[in-house]
């Protein structure tokens, strides 16, 4: 049997070679093994499916420049991670911006402030009753998590929102 850090490997190529798709199926294919050869309360951490290889499936979308739909995509995967337990981290925040950066899409300003939303909540920057403003989700993200913030993560926002149209949107994140 092919090992995690195999998986991990192949669903990273796809992603430099702007394959999400096959990227994708093959994260889907790994959680189904794991899934049939290990009852959840007997999974080894060291082949448990982890952070790594949700966050190259959603790198597979943020270089996929070609495909229409591949924020939704890369929010699949992200949903996907959370229904697995796997917290989001770092990476998978900026993975989740860049791919927002680069859409063009009409609500990419709006869905990356709600992004950097949940890193200000998951770095404790802002309370979880503040960061609700009834538009984004992040008063229930879970604290748990290696999340950092970074200046990248302003960048990407502020870029998700320019192109995007949305100029008043950018002005606001800095604020």
């Amino acid at each position: 049997p092919t090992d995690y850090l195999t998986y991990c490997r192949l669903i990273k190529a796809f992603a430099t070679r702007q394959l999400p798709d096959r990227a994708t199926r093959v994260l889907h294919d790994l959680l189904s093994q794991q899934s049939q050869t290990q009852p959840q309360s007997d999974r080894n951490p060291r082949t448990t499916v982890g952070v790594e290889a949700f966050n190259n499936a959603i790198c597979s979308w943020a270089l996929a420049s070609s495909y229409p739909n591949r924020v939704d995509e890369a929010f699949a995967v992200l949903t996907l991670m959370e229904q697995h337990g796997v917290p989001p981290n770092t990476e998978t925040y900026r993975k989740l911006l860049q791919c927002l950066a680069t859409s063009k899409e009409a609500n990419a300003g709006r869905r990356a402030e709600s992004v950097l939303d949940q890193i200000l909540l998951r770095t404790g920057k802002v309370d979880a009753t503040a960061a609700d403003d009834g538009d984004t989700t992040t008063a229930t993200t879970k604290l748990t998590g290696d999340v950092t913030l970074e200046e990248s993560a302003f960048n990407l926002t502020i870029r998700a929102c320019l192109e995007s149209g949305d100029y008043d949107r950018a002005d606001q994140v800095l604020a």
